[in-house]
């Protein structure tokens, strides 16, 4: 890979980035001569697909590319359903479907004379996105959208095309999977900054697959592309900082920051370990309701780790008021996305949300026709004597039955399941 050893000559060395430096993210300053090819957005910024390594957009309907400032905008507005301000080119506004989108994209590149290079290779990729994840289409075609971006790669030299398909080889999806393949297609869009590909080589790197395992190097990766305000990069150089590993010494004032970077952009990766240095006072002041806050954005984002944490948090009323019941309710919902260690924690609560326990057998379910003959415990409430929970021993989880008869271990006694 010569891509690879030249990049090497170029980049920083590890650790460039020190305390208190103000850090680049996706929003550039304009600059200071005429960009080469002017965004018909703004003017004042390149119109590239891959603007300071964040992906640009383009019109699906004339070919027009636009820098990443102005497609983050058109996005945002899309999100907000606002009424979208038309191609500055053609006059003609962002699609408003998938359906809308690839039609017009397939139109695109039946008439490539009117494009340029950047503009069919922005076109391919754009369309191969939608191909590998089934937008517009039926259903994905990994494939087509393979040879799309192999297209786009070699045609169009493109960072986007070239990341994306060794995403594909990473995974097999699509193509043979290849490690060393996906290493060596990263690598030539890393030597153009582009940040999604900064941070997949630096996983490989983490990980040794494909490449010689090595932490310095991921988190050299990880700088170049938390740089250019990659969420997931920050996150990741705030654990190899955190756990000081492999030749990297412990640095948790850098784990703190590259955590907030991440966290004030909403990645709950994040927010999650932000809070359980807050929790544990790590580097950081001991604040258990500034953890609480941070286990609760990223357990309403479905990070099964923050919601276990949230969970103990509730269960022992550290930082917020002590509250079994809604301890269980997060606890399940842990559980259900495969947290280990939830259904054991959620089990623990029962003796303390139920006063007395009695041993059943459920018979006569209709609805559930597989639980009949199983044995369980029907708890019932000290708080409500009239509820009552059953835990089912064959179970995963909790069963609730509504309206069925439960047999006790006495054949002539019958109890209700009412909730």
């Amino acid at each position: 890979m010569a891509e690879k050893s030249e990049e090497k000559e170029t980049m920083p060395e590890v650790g460039a980035v020190v305390d208190g430096e103000v850090l680049r993210f996706w929003e550039p300053e304009p600059a200071a001569s005429p960009p080469e090819h002017p965004c018909p957005g703004c003017t004042v910024r390149e119109d590239t697909a891959w603007h300071a390594g964040i992906d640009g957009g383009q019109c699906f309907k004339c070919g027009q590319l636009y820098c990443g400032v102005c497609a983050k905008a058109a996005e945002k507005a899309r999100a907000l359903k606002e009424l979208l301000p038309p191609c500055v080119v053609c006059k003609a506004k962002v699609g408003e479907t998938a359906d809308e989108d690839f039609s017009r994209l397939i139109g695109l590149l039946t008439d490539t004379d009117r494009l340029d290079t950047r503009q069919v290779s922005a076109a391919k990729c754009n369309l191969a996105y939608m191909y590998a994840n089934g937008a517009g289409t039926s259903k994905p075609d990994h494939n087509e959208a393979a040879r799309l971006y192999s297209e786009a790669a070699a045609e169009g030299d493109d960072p986007r095309a070239q990341t994306n398909l060794g995403f594909m080889h990473e995974h097999g999806k699509g193509v043979g999977q290849s490690y060393s393949e996906a290493a060596r297609l990263y690598g030539a869009a890393v030597v153009k900054g582009y940040a999604n590909a900064e941070f997949n080589l630096g996983l490989l790197h983490e990980d040794g697959l494909g490449v010689d395992q090595s932490y310095c190097e991921a988190l050299r990766l990880y700088t170049l592309a938390a740089e250019q305000g990659d969420a997931k990069a920050q996150s990741n150089l705030g654990v190899l900082y955190m756990e000081g590993c492999g030749g990297i010494e412990q640095n948790l004032d850098q784990a703190l920051r590259y955590y907030k970077l991440a966290a004030e952009q909403a990645f709950p990766n994040a927010q999650c370990n932000l809070g359980s240095m807050y929790a544990a006072g790590e580097g950081v002041d001991a604040d258990p309701e500034e953890a609480c806050r941070l286990y609760r954005l990223a357990a309403a984002n479905g990070h099964a780790e923050a919601q276990f944490s949230l969970g103990c948090m509730y269960a022992n009323g550290t930082g917020v008021d002590q509250n079994y019941s809604t301890a269980s309710r997060i606890f399940v919902s842990a559980r259900d996305l495969g947290y280990a260690g939830a259904t054991d924690a959620l089990h623990s609560l029962y003796p303390l949300l139920f006063a007395v326990g009695v041993a059943v057998k459920v018979v006569g379910l209709a609805k559930a026709p597989q639980l009949n003959g199983q044995h369980g415990i029907v708890w019932t409430s000290a708080a409500a004597p009239g509820r009552l929970s059953v835990l089912l021993s064959g179970a995963e989880k909790p069963v609730a039955i509504r309206g069925e008869n439960l047999m006790l271990k006495q054949p002539d006694v019958k109890v209700e399941y009412v909730v």
